[in-house]
């Protein structure tokens, strides 16, 4: 599927205060912090496994026809089976390809600046695992569980160093991950500031800043779609009581009845506006979260978009619609920088340690999901598709499903995310969101008339 007045580029809060270019064990605010780290790593290790064994594990449908092509993975509140859709081969822009053409846009010294952020974290992880290995063994459970994944985040963090140095052109899914979130970082939104844990391209002062109000504004008409407790995925509003979202989150939420092709919503099914954070003093109140029945299937696209609308309760505090601008196809293809808005879940290519990393607060030591974020990036090259298709780089994860894309021109809303390819294969992911274009028409069918 993903931005404050004050953009902090500091690490990850937990490995505050660390030294990683020292690592003499008199350096006692560097073993603290590196204790820290490996505690938050070992709580979040087990939580993951928690969410596995709640969920099940978790169904992937196979590559068809272009091995580029993936069908889509279920979101992390996927309930039941899954069925695997057939897809129709389309020419892609294949991976690593379509990041080596976002790094082409990055200048000499943008790139140096992610190399020494990402070598300041390289040092950082060294310090905290050659803590880890000085215990004597046998080493407890929780020690060895911390010296896996701080060696995960190590490797993928050299990885990601030799990516932007130059040097590889082939890195891991956990390393794209690593390049993706430092450069094209998620900014928290709570109230009307913007916040993420580093920005070294400086996404904000140079490009978002200048928006940063009309986008906060549209940002409250995007909601979280949740079934009980469980998020899944992302939603805008269209109408007085409408909500639209793509069809494959519509399907996570509904049962259908092949007899009488209706899909029924399921029980406790909500739609969540304005689910932020708590930024401290940046911004110690948030908005305050406001929520509303999803009672049915408004409309489902026809053609084979992945689109659905949705209809909810409503009342006098119930968001504005946000109006689909119409763009020429050739507006798409490289020539677009966009933002996208949406509730963002764990990546599970990424880390326990970068989740960590990314996905901290200014108060939380802890990874904080399913709250209100946006992220930047690039439309591709590649032409916008016959079925109205186009590629972006604004960082994603599951629960972005559904997310608006805007043009940071003008904030303008140009599309809505639908996937991302490749997530979990050995090559650079891209990601897929249909034109505005392809709503209006689902919008228009279903008399919601911009």
């Amino acid at each position: 599927m993903r931005k404050q007045t004050v953009v902090l580029t500091c690490l990850a809060v937990c490995i505050v205060g660390m030294r990683a270019s020292t690592l003499m064990a008199s350096d006692s605010k560097s073993i603290s912090a590196a204790q820290e780290l490996g505690k938050e790593i070992s709580q979040r290790a087990i939580q993951v496994d928690k969410e596995k064994k709640a969920q099940g594990q978790e169904q992937r449908c196979e590559p068809v026809g272009d091995p580029s092509a993936l069908a889509r993975v279920p979101l992390p509140a996927s309930n039941g089976p899954v069925e695997c859709p057939v897809l129709k081969a389309l020419p892609v822009e294949v991976s690593p390809k379509s990041l080596r053409n976002s790094v082409a846009r990055q200048k000499p010294e943008e790139r140096a600046r992610i190399a020494k952020d990402i070598d300041s974290q390289i040092q950082q992880l060294q310090a905290a695992l050659n803590q880890r290995l000085a215990v004597k063994q046998p080493r407890p459970p929780e020690i060895a569980r911390e010296i896996d994944e701080l060696n995960k985040a190590l490797n993928a963090k050299r990885q990601a160093y030799d990516f932007a140095r130059g040097t590889v052109q082939a890195i891991s899914p956990a390393a794209a991950e690593s390049y993706a979130a430092i450069s094209n970082p998620y900014f928290l939104m709570c109230g009307s500031r913007y916040w993420a844990p580093k920005d070294p391209l400086h996404w904000w002062d140079q490009i978002i800043s200048h928006v940063s109000d009309k986008l906060m504004t549209h940002g409250r008409s995007v909601g979280l779609l949740s079934i009980g407790d469980r998020p899944a995925g992302t939603a805008v509003v269209v109408g007085p009581q409408h909500i639209i979202t793509n069809k494959h989150v519509m399907e996570e939420l509904s049962d259908y009845n092949h007899s009488t092709h209706f899909w029924t919503i399921r029980k406790d099914v909500t739609v969540t506006f304005d689910k932020e954070h708590s930024l401290g003093e940046i911004c110690p109140i948030p908005n305050t979260p406001r929520t509303y029945y999803v009672n049915g299937v408004y409309s489902v696209a026809e053609n084979g978009d992945d689109l659905a609308i949705l209809l909810t309760s409503s009342d006098k505090n119930f968001p504005p619609k946000i109006e689909f601008e119409r763009r020429q196809p050739q507006d798409y293809a490289g020539n677009m920088t966009v933002a996208v808005i949406g509730y963002p879940g764990a990546p599970d290519d990424m880390t326990i340690a970068e989740q960590i990393e990314f996905f901290h607060t200014p108060i939380t030591k802890t990874p904080q999901f399913g709250y209100k974020r946006l992220s930047e990036g690039f439309t591709g090259s590649r032409a916008v598709t016959f079925n109205g298709l186009f590629v972006h780089k604004a960082n994603t994860a599951g629960g972005n499903s559904g997310s608006p894309v805007f043009d940071v021109q003008d904030a303008g809303l140009v599309g809505l995310h639908v996937q991302g390819h490749n997530r979990f294969l050995n090559e650079f992911g891209y990601n897929e969101a249909l034109t505005s274009e392809r709503v209006i028409l689902l919008l228009t069918a279903s008399g919601l008339t911009q």
